[in-house]
């Protein structure tokens, strides 16, 4: 049965992505309804419908160390797993929701790909118990990476061991991913995934195939028409030579619907601030949804225990105190900083969905109905009885065979087909009999008409000319070449020679 979407009130009450009223999930007027939007999106991406449909949602693409998963962490207040190289090797969901309860976050892995990467039921497993304490947060993912990867080995055994170790993985990269439900007084309610970062080498032990896979992963998110891009753009290297924004560019030649956030802006070389200062004002690579910049804690920072709160009075110092982002015009200040662009895209993503409900419903209608279609077409599934099934497939068989055997008025039945086969085979038959006239040579001719054959007369006839009663001859069946006369002399002279 098709299920029903309520159409919200608040629908046509939005603002566009290209004005300045966004006022993110968390505002009290519309707090509730967006939260449901948001809710009933995650739920059908649970069910691995996102495969027929395009579902709306956020996805985080980067160049390999560009800043990404410090970005993720300032928006969701969770420390991610670190390593040298490549940190991400499988998707993150956060679903971030705010709640008047103490800070909690759900650990499950979605397996909706086999080891072969063929798409399969999704699998939704919670990895783990919630946990009550960030800290905990990083290791849990660590380990919930770990198991995605080696997807062979029970997934519990990855809780139970003192400590994951690292590399010998069963493969690299990964389309199933791990999800992160987290809920707090402190966050406000926005889903979005983060994605491996592209990577444009490997070292020596590393697989080269591995650059195309992770570029096709990304992919995969970011062609999809409702898949808005947060690309993340490291200032301490070159612009044009980051391939994320290429890619983004490539799916989204107009930036109708990609976010720029500027990251690391502490390391931009002197003199060259006014380049970036460029894509804050929007004047060149323009996007609806402009250019952001965001300040993360330095490596310093973290290894002296800086918390979440920390980080933000530390980035809002930054932008406030740092020229040339202390001296930028102040309508370009609501650019500046995590909290800006958490707002912004609360407010984007909400639009997005609320645009898209009607659409999905649709869309989901008419996936059922073509699935009801389907499901129509297949034959009848397995009797829970073979034997009486095998015995009333044997008996049709036979009382189909005895109704062609005994006849039937069907013009394709057993007697009616093989008629006229059955014509020829005759005539061949009466074709070879010998041509004898029970006379002598000197009376052939004579006597050129034989009697009625009357003991064939119950016999079908075998030529188109029909029998009389009168002294006609017998049957004349049609013959290729009429056979010489064979007179009582010529047996006699056979069986004299047959003697001999």
């Amino acid at each position: 049965m098709m299920p029903s979407f309520p159409r919200l009130a608040f629908l046509d009450s939005l603002p566009s992505a290209g004005t300045n009223g966004g006022v993110g999930l968390s505002d009290p007027a519309t707090a509730s309804q967006r939260r449901a939007m948001l809710d009933l999106i995650n739920r059908l991406r649970n069910t691995g419908v996102q495969r027929d449909i395009d579902l709306p949602m956020i996805a985080v693409i980067g160049n390999q160390s560009a800043g990404k998963s410090s970005l993720i962490e300032s928006i969701s207040g969770i420390t991610l797993p670190r390593s040298q190289g490549t940190c991400t090797r499988c998707p993150t969901e956060c679903k971030l929701t705010q709640a008047d309860t103490p800070w909690t976050c759900v650990v499950k892995l979605h397996f909706i790909t086999d080891e072969r990467g063929s798409p399969i039921k999704p699998i939704i497993i919670p990895f783990g118990d919630p946990i009550p304490d960030k800290v905990h947060v990083e290791e849990r993912i660590r380990r919930a990476q770990c198991a995605i990867l080696n997807s062979n080995t029970d997934h519990e055994k990855f809780l139970e061991v003192v400590k994951v170790p690292s590399g010998g993985n069963e493969i690299s990269f990964s389309r199933n991913y791990v999800s992160l439900e987290i809920s707090g007084r402190e966050l406000a309610d926005l889903s979005f995934v983060d994605l491996p970062g592209l990577i444009a080498s490997v070292g020596l032990a590393g697989n080269v195939n591995d650059i195309k896979l992770v570029k096709d992963l990304v992919t995969s998110y970011i062609e999809k028409p409702s898949c808005l891009i947060l690309l993340t753009v490291a200032c301490e290297t070159d612009f044009e030579n980051q391939g994320a924004h290429h890619l983004a560019k490539q799916h989204d030649p107009e930036g109708k619907r990609t976010v720029g956030v500027l990251t690391k802006p502490d390391r931009i070389p002197r003199g060259e601030e006014e380049s970036w200062i460029r894509l804050i004002r929007n004047e060149v690579e323009p996007l609806d949804n402009n250019w952001y910049c965001v300040k993360q804690p330095s490596s310093h920072d973290i290894s002296q225990g800086i918390n979440w709160v920390g980080a933000r009075s530390m980035e809002r110092d930054f932008f406030a105190t740092t020229k040339p982002w202390s001296s930028l015009d102040s309508h370009l200040h609501r650019f500046l900083g995590t909290s800006s662009l958490t707002e912004r895209l609360s407010a984007i993503l909400a639009e997005l969905i609320a645009r898209r409900l009607p659409e999905i419903q649709e869309e989901l209608q008419e996936v059922i109905l073509q699935v009801q279609s389907e499901l129509g077409e297949l034959p009848p599934e397995p009797s829970s009885n073979p034997v009486g099934e095998i015995h009333h497939v044997l008996n049709g068989f036979t009382r189909e065979v005895s109704e062609c055997l005994k006849g039937t008025p069907d013009e394709n039945g057993l007697v009616q087909t093989i008629r006229t086969h059955s014509e020829k085979f005759k005539r061949e038959i009466y074709s070879t009999a010998p041509n004898f006239v029970p006379w002598e040579r000197k009376d052939t001719r004579r006597r050129t008409k034989l009697p009625a054959i009357k003991f064939l007369s119950n016999e079908e006839t075998v030529d188109q000319t029909d029998e009389g009663d009168d002294d006609e001859p017998g049957p004349s069946p049609v013959m290729r070449r009429r056979p010489a006369k064979i007179t009582v002399r010529a047996i006699y002279q056979g069986y004299g020679r047959n003697s001999s």
